[in-house]
């Protein structure tokens, strides 16, 4: 009798990933002559940028979240979505001083939810955790699929 092998890890690191979505990924704060606020973007902000690479770098990044439910080899567009988000937003991090405002934009919550949800799935690669994977070897098989028998 076999028993199925399941792949928590993986699993884990995907439902995060498909959580971070409705976590801020940037944060701006604004400090102006007329009071201070604060905004949070997070994924589905970005899908109305008309900026194309953000579209692109969510839809990944939450596809292959969704496929490392299936396969921890969805790690790979989790990292590549997260990568292509950071280089198209990295021109809008930092400080910008007026005569009557700072505006600061920052990473946030997000942003490192998703580094965190790739590396567990990575890991799961590597080592997979959960009910069947104890003390067996483990073949090719096993590594790339998240459910097998």
């Amino acid at each position: 009798m076999s028993v199925m092998k399941v792949n928590l890890l993986a699993i884990i690191g995907g439902l995060l990933g498909v959580m971070c979505l409705l976590l801020p990924w940037t944060v701006t704060d604004v400090e102006s002559v007329f009071g201070d606020s604060s905004s949070e973007m997070n994924l589905a902000d970005y899908m109305h940028e008309d900026n194309a690479s953000f579209s692109f770098a969510v839809v990944l990044f939450l596809l292959c979240s969704a496929l490392v439910l299936v396969s921890p080899l969805g790690a790979v567009g989790q990292f590549f979505g997260w990568l292509i988000f950071l280089a198209t937003v990295l021109e809008d991090l930092g400080t910008t001083e007026t005569s009557i405002a700072t505006i600061t934009t920052s990473l946030g919550l997000g942003f490192v939810a998703g580094a965190v949800a790739w590396g567990l799935v990575l890991v799961s690669l590597i080592k997979p955790i959960g009910p069947g994977h104890a003390g067996t070897p483990r073949s090719a098989i096993e590594r790339f699929l998240t459910w097998c028998p």
